[in-house]
């Protein structure tokens, strides 16, 4: 069980590391061709999901658009949680990240759940502080 673990959390770190350089190609070899990626935490309080990128082309296509949308990603103080079937991994995160158009600086916390199949990501949620978001007055 270590060994699917290893492999859990190996899948996770090579995740963010393709997202943050930027390498769209790297992170859809990460993904199942149903993938997605849903951000749950809307800007409005409503209870429906903020974004779904449904699709292994929608998904990528939002981590193109996140990583255009800033100079740099960075994510650190990073803590992962593995479920004992390690077909989910928990991370947490503090994103450190400066606004391309502008310059601003960017700090949020995240909470990211993947979930895994056939040594693949199917499902990423990404949870942040909507608000945060929001006063960055970025269109989405």
């Amino acid at each position: 069980m270590a060994e699917q673990h290893d492999a859990a959390i190996a899948i996770t770190e090579a995740y963010f590391e393709h997202w943050t350089r930027g390498d769209s190609a790297a992170s859809r070899t990460l993904l199942t061709d149903d993938a997605s990626i849903t951000l749950p935490m809307s800007g409005d309080g409503s209870p429906e999901p903020g974004f779904v990128f449904a699709g292994v082309d929608a998904a990528v296509g939002y981590l193109q658009h996140s990583h255009g949308t800033f100079v740099s990603l960075d994510f650190h103080d990073v803590e992962r949680i593995v479920s004992e079937d390690a077909r989910h991994v928990h991370v947490h995160a503090r994103g450190d990240m400066v606004v391309k158009a502008d310059g601003r600086p960017y700090r949020n916390v995240y909470v990211f759940r993947f979930d895994l199949r056939d040594g693949r990501i199917y499902h990423v949620e990404e949870v942040t502080n909507p608000v945060t978001w929001a006063n960055l007055g970025l269109a989405t």
